[in-house]
């Protein structure tokens, strides 16, 4: 049987909310991950990186730099280190160049950029919101860097004692649970066992305890018990097949890598980076946290992980002059038909019925009993007459890309978890609808938004970047669940007539934006589904 282990951390213990978002700060020191675009890469990244290829040649600079900047990671991941540096510097001026209040920019100024530049021996550039460095004033920084990063991998979640919280504070939070395990022989030969009398919770707990005596071996440069525990950490896993890809085991992973290369062990170091790279999710935090390592970055640029990634020198040739003789048309917004609506719908209602309903089905069953049964979330069409009743309600003429929507379903069941979209009758400005929730937000000082941080779409935008003023001329075209609502913005409108649309959200202290309603459907049905095959 596979064990998923019971690692989370108010599951494990009972830790306070203090304690909680103080553990989110390192989420900011690691590149704001919240706002993390790149989702889990592959093994193999050599079709990734020609579908990159393909995009970075006509797509728009919203789209093509996001592209170009993970094509850069590949490229620095797999030991291409002066095409990584190429590849970044299209970031910086010209057409791909990145806003300073891009999420991207903020990932490639804290760690990928100055890591690479070290990592090839070469001076810092200037970028948005970095001066140039030269070779000392960057070594400087990759060490401070470092010794951070460090300090966070080797933090113990479960105790207050390394956050140096005010007493006023501290004394609210609950102690740690103690580190029950002795790791004797005899404990080790009982979880290497397989013992019947054993369970899923003491697996667990054998988990956090050997973690947590990692990073104390680890801060008191214990190398060789700190990798003896690493060993046994792993064959318990093996032997309980327990999946890896948690937090506490992929960190382990890092602190292992790290421990062998401050020991000496290059081999060892590189056999680590490699079961990393095959193990765990490459996602953007591990990644992040392993750039941050000299001795790691030092590794990816000498091509430890080329072979398994397979991005071969022929296609990093391709990449590079695709991005060099990139043109782009800029292209009127996009006005879907009736009859696009129809078939982007049906295929939403499809994938919803297969997929997040019939997991959910009970509870979707007691708020949208007709829509479950009937297994259909559209509804009959407005009619023109009802759309022109609405325009004259509102006192506004309709972006096409609504109306058409309109006239294909007046109204929209369980479009994003328990959120609808509203039909003809219900449709009304956020201001009429939530006059409250808008006076919170419209007192915020958000307003002084430069256009070039306002009008920066694409996922790499930061959702705090609002203008709160236009939330009293917005117009709430679904309900409101649990403090998310979708909005239209009348206040920027293009030629064609069509509306900036809003996913406007509390628990994202803001909202994502798009140029149309039917860009931001198209988002939010890629979020719902991207985990579907």
């Amino acid at each position: 049987m596979k064990l998923h282990p019971i690692n989370d951390v108010e599951t494990l213990h009972n830790i306070s909310t203090v304690q909680n978002k103080v553990y989110l700060h390192q989420e900011t020191v690691l590149n704001n991950i919240a706002k993390n675009l790149m989702q889990p890469l592959p093994q193999d990244c050599a079709e990734l990186f020609s579908q990159l290829t393909e995009q970075v040649k006509t797509a728009p600079p919203d789209s093509a730099n996001e592209a170009v900047y993970q094509a850069g990671v590949l490229l620095f991941l797999a030991g291409y280190g002066e095409a990584a540096y190429q590849t970044f510097l299209k970031l910086l001026s010209g057409e791909l160049r990145l806003s300073k209040a891009s999420s991207l920019i903020h990932q490639l100024e804290s760690s990928i950029l100055p890591s690479l530049c070290y990592g090839l021996g070469i001076p810092y550039p200037t970028t948005p919101n970095q001066e140039a460095l030269n070779l000392q004033e960057l070594t400087d920084l990759i060490f401070q860097n470092e010794r951070q990063n460090r300090s966070m991998l080797l933090l113990d979640r479960f105790s207050v004692a390394d956050l140096n919280l005010p007493p006023a504070i501290a004394k609210f939070v609950p102690p740690p649970p103690p580190i029950k395990a002795k790791f004797t022989d005899e404990y080790i030969q009982q979880m290497l066992g397989r013992s019947e009398q054993l369970h899923q919770g003491e697996i667990s707990l054998f988990m956090q305890d050997a973690f947590r005596k990692l990073q104390v071996l680890s801060k008191n440069n214990q190398f060789t018990e700190a990798l003896k525990l690493v060993d046994i950490y792993e064959q318990v896993c093996q032997v309980w097949q327990v999946e890896t890809k948690d937090w506490i085991s992929e960190t382990v992973k890092i602190i292992a890598i790290d421990l062998c290369f401050r020991n000496g062990e290059e081999n060892k170091a590189r056999e680590y980076l490699l079961n990393w790279w095959m193990t765990s999710s490459r996602n953007t935090l591990s990644i992040n946290t392993l750039v941050y390592l000299c001795s790691a970055t030092r590794a990816f640029l000498a091509g430890v992980l080329r072979a398994v990634m397979n991005i071969s020198p022929m296609q990093v040739d391709e990449f590079l002059d695709s991005l060099n003789k990139r043109t782009y048309i800029p292209q009127k917004s996009f006005t879907p038909s009736v009859l696009d609506w129809q078939i982007f719908m049906e295929a939403w209602n499809e994938k919803l019925l297969a997929g997040k309903l019939a997991e959910n089905i009970e509870s979707y069953s007691d708020w949208f009993s007709e829509a479950v049964s009937q297994k259909k979330c559209s509804k009959q069409g407005a009619s023109a007459s009802e759309i022109l009743e609405l325009e004259r309600r509102l006192g506004k003429t309709l972006p096409p890309s609504y109306k058409n929507f309109l006239l294909y379903s007046n109204g929209w069941v369980i479009l994003n978890e328990y959120c609808t979209l509203l039909g003809t009758k219900d449709v009304d400005w956020f201001y009429t609808l939530n006059q409250e929730w808008v006076d919170v937000w419209h007192g915020i000082e958000r307003d002084e938004v430069d256009d070039e941080t306002y009008f920066l779409y694409g996922r790499h935008q930061d959702p705090c970047h609002i203008r709160t003023r236009y939330m009293k001329t917005a117009l709430q075209i679904s309900t409101d669940h649990d403090g998310y609502v979708y909005l239209l913005n009348p206040m920027v409108i293009d030629e064609q007539g069509e509306w900036e649309a809003w996913d406007f959200g509390n628990k994202i202290a803001g909202a994502y934006r798009y140029r149309t309603f039917w860009d931001m459907m198209q988002a939010v049905y890629k979020r719902s589904f991207r985990d579907d095959k």
